[in-house]
């Protein structure tokens, strides 16, 4: 898998503005670089489906964003689904281009956030 290529293709087909479908459109850039894996309906999930796939939980001590490395914010209350993005070496995007790695107006409702980064290629 190119994990550069998943990156590229996640920033080009993002929108300007959240869609509601960040799981898919992360699904979608790791399918067209090449991963196989099972399509997760919620974001969360990714946090059991990507170490399974070639990907390392990074420490978000002393953390500088890779191309590639994808976070997922676990759900919680606020946000029964979690979140799933990556950075594309210009911003965190998922559905859409997002300002920070935490998408949430209110920054304090995130769930816990997961770092990943592929190591099997």
């Amino acid at each position: 898998m190119n994990i550069k290529k998943a990156a590229e293709y996640i920033y080009s087909h993002s929108k300007g503005t959240s869609q509601g479908l960040c799981a898919r459109y992360v699904a979608n850039g790791l399918v067209n670089a090449g991963l196989k894996f099972n399509r997760q309906p919620s974001a969360y999930l990714y946090n059991l489906e990507l170490p399974v796939r070639g990907f390392k939980k990074i420490s978000l001590i002393w953390y500088s964003p890779v191309i590639g490395d994808i976070v997922v914010f676990d759900r919680n209350k606020f946000h029964p689904y979690g979140h799933i993005a990556m950075w594309t070496g210009k911003n965190w995007t998922s559905d859409f281009k997002q300002r920070n790695m935490n998408p949430y107006k209110n920054q304090a409702s995130a769930g816990t956030a997961t770092i990943w980064r592929y190591v099997n290629g």
